[in-house]
C-alpha cells in the first residue's frame, strides 16, 4: 500500500537542477547586452562625452583670453600704452612707476632715461588703480620744469607707429630683461601674491626673483593643454605661459598705443595660444609671429587636439583660427597699421 506522504517528497520536474530555456534565453539575452550593446553604447556616448569636456575647456580657454584682454585693456587706462614685450637695461623706457607713498600706485612719472629699472609699489590687496591721463599728468610736468621736454624716442617702423614709439634694442648679452609684458599683467589678473614677489631691480631668473618666476600662474594657462599634458604648466624650472604676444605688435622696451593701430583693435592680434616650445611667462620669450603660420611648430600658434588656435584680438574679442589660414590674412592680422585688406 502506497505511503500517501510519499507523494509530497517528489521534487516538481522544473526544480530537478536542470535550467529551464526561458533562464538560459535570459542568460543569452544578458551576456550579448554586455558583450555587444554596451560597447556599442559605450562607443557611440565617448565621443559625444570627449566633445562636450572639449567644448566646455575651449569655452574655458576663452574666457581666460577675454580676461587677459581685460588686464591688458586696463593696464593700457592705467599707462596710456600696451604693456612692452620686455623691459630690459641698458635702454631708454618709460619710467612708469612712481614711489610707493600709499596703499595705491601713484601717478605716472614723465618718459626719462633711465640704466635701471626703478622699484614698484607693493600693493596690498587692491589692483593698480586708474593713474588718469597719461599726456595730461606730462605736458603738465613739461610745463612745470622745461628740461622733462627732451625725448629720447626714435621710431622703430617708417609707418604711424614711429614718434611715441621707443626704438627697439639689438637684444644682447649686456641686455638684461628685468620684466615680461605677462609679469605687467600680474596685477591686473588677481596675482598680486605673484607680483608682490618680484624685485624689478634685478633680472627675471635672478636669485632675487626665482620664488616668483617658478611659479605655476594658472591665469596664463590653458585648460585642455593642463588636462593632457599636466607637466606643462612649467617651462624647466620656471613657470610656463600657453600663451605668446604678437612680436609684430609688443616690442622691446616699446610703448605702441591703441591709436597707433590703425587697422583697428578688432583686426589686430594680441595674443594667440600655444602649446610647443613654451617659455617662461617672466621671461622674454612669450613672443610669436602670427605670420609664421598656425601648426606644431615652435615659432607657430597652436590648441591642443585640434589643428587651430585661438587668438585674442584687440577689441577683447576672442577669434578661432584653422590651420588652413593663409600666412597672408595672418600677417594682415597681426601687422597693427599696414592697412592690408582681410579676409577669412
Amino acid at each position: 500500500m502506497t505511503n500517501p506522504l510519499q507523494k509530497s517528497a517528489v521534487v516538481p520536474h522544473h526544480r530537478r537542477g536542470g535550467i529551464s530555456a526561458r533562464t538560459v534565453v535570459s542568460l543569452i539575452l544578458a551576456a550579448a547586452f554586455f558583450v555587444i550593446v554596451l560597447p556599442v553604447a559605450i562607443a557611440l556616448i565617448l565621443p559625444a562625452i570627449q566633445q562636450a569636456r572639449e567644448s566646455a575647456r575651449r569655452t574655458e580657454s576663452k574666457n581666460t583670453m577675454k580676461a587677459l584682454g581685460l588686464a591688458i585693456h586696463n593696464y593700457h587706462d592705467t599707462y596710456g600704452m600696451l604693456p612692452p614685450a620686455s623691459i630690459a637695461t641698458p635702454a631708454y623706457r618709460f619710467d612708469l612707476l612712481s614711489s610707493n607713498s600709499g596703499s595705491a600706485i601713484q601717478e605716472p612719472k614723465v618718459p626719462v632715461k633711465t640704466v635701471a629699472f626703478q622699484q614698484p609699489p607693493r600693493v596690498t590687496g587692491v589692483a593698480p588703480s586708474d593713474a588718469g591721463s597719461f599726456m595730461e599728468f606730462a605736458e603738465a610736468a613739461i610745463a612745470s620744469d622745461p628740461s622733462l621736454a627732451v625725448q629720447p624716442f626714435e621710431p622703430f617702423t617708417e609707418n604711424s607707429l614711429g614718434a611715441e614709439t621707443v626704438a627697439p634694442l639689438d637684444v644682447t648679452e649686456s641686455h638684461q630683461h628685468h620684466s615680461s609684458w605677462m609679469t605687467a599683467l600680474l596685477p591686473y589678473v588677481g596675482r598680486l601674491d605673484v607680483w608682490n614677489q618680484i624685485d624689478p631691480d634685478q633680472p627675471w631668473d635672478s636669485a632675487r626673483n626665482l620664488p616668483a618666476s617658478m611659479t605655476a600662474v594658472k591665469e596664463f594657462h590653458l585648460t585642455g593643454l593642463v588636462a593632457s599634458r599636466p607637466e606643462s604648466i612649467m617651462s624647466g624650472k620656471f613657470g610656463a605661459s600657453h600663451y605668446a604676444a604678437n612680436a609684430q605688435l609688443l616690442k622691446l622696451n616699446g610703448s605702441v598705443r591703441f591709436h597707433h593701430i590703425s587697422d583697428g583693435l578688432s583686426n589686430t592680434i594680441l595674443l594667440g595660444t600655444v602649446t610647443t616650445g613654451l617659455a617662461p611667462w617672466a621671461g622674454s620669450g612669450s613672443l610669436r609671429d602670427p605670420g609664421h603660420g598656425i601648426g606644431a611648430a615652435t615659432n607657430q600658434f597652436s590648441y591642443p587636439s585640434l589643428p587651430v588656435a585661438l587668438f585674442l584680438m584687440g577689441d577683447g574679442s576672442v577669434t578661432v583660427l584653422p590651420s588652413s589660414t593663409s600666412p597672408q590674412v595672418l600677417n594682415a592680422l597681426a601687422g597693427p597699421d599696414d592697412g592690408a585688406a582681410i579676409a577669412f
